[in-house]
């Protein structure tokens, strides 16, 4: 079965996202597009590893250098509203969704179990819908900014913008257009390069109940 990345209900072809390394609140949030190829034998509609609420630890690299984290998807809302406490705070213009669309959003807790601090974002995961996988948006970028924005505001530590010390757990935000009607079946966090002449770490696939 083929498999497609799409963006704003666009194929652009199968392929997975390099690792998260914007890091700036109130920025304009990094592009979507994909930036290394889907790990080959990785299927959208046949996840096999965690379900939301299960721990599992992933090996990712930023700005900083290499990192680990313990990754929680702790809720997935699909056909869900963008919530009108948080995103009006910054900026004047409603999200936009497109007819036909739907929201998803998650939220995830990540502890870092490295050895200094480290940053971890969700704008390279994609939702996979059957044979499909979904990329978030410009505009779904920008709402999962506002929703990691407010924890900061809150005093809450997310591991959005500056990161978090070692031992910590962070709060963050994704975001998603998917087509309205549409079940995320799974999400996945891609393949990351560490180094040069290092072995990339797998991606992995975290199914949705």
């Amino acid at each position: 079965m083929s498999r497609r990345l799409l963006v704003a209900g666009t194929a652009v072809g199968a392929a997975a996202c390099g690792s998260d390394d914007g890091k700036k609140s109130g920025s304009t949030p990094p592009a979507s597009a994909p930036s290394a190829p889907q790990t080959a034998g990785t299927s959208a509609s046949a996840p096999s590893g965690p379900t939301v609420g299960q721990p599992f630890d992933l090996t990712t690299a930023n700005s900083a250098g290499p990192a680990t984290f313990r990754i929680v998807v702790a809720e997935v809302l699909a056909n869900t509203t963008p919530d009108p406490a948080i995103v009006p705070q910054y900026r004047t213009a409603e999200p936009t969704l497109p007819p036909g669309q739907q929201w998803v959003i998650a939220k995830f807790f990540a502890t870092n179990t490295g050895q200094s601090r480290t940053f971890w974002q969700t704008s390279n995961i994609t939702l996979n819908v059957g044979a499909d996988r979904f990329a978030p948006t410009p505009e779904a970028l920008r709402v999962a900014q506002d929703y990691n924005n407010s924890l900061t505001e809150s005093g809450v530590p997310t591991t959005a913008f500056d990161g978090v010390e070692p031992g910590v757990t962070g709060t963050v935000y994704g975001a998603w257009q998917i087509p309205l009607g549409a079940k995320p079946a799974s999400m996945t966090i891609p393949e990351t390069m560490i180094a040069a002449n290092v072995p990339t770490t797998p991606a992995v696939t975290v199914a949705i109940p």
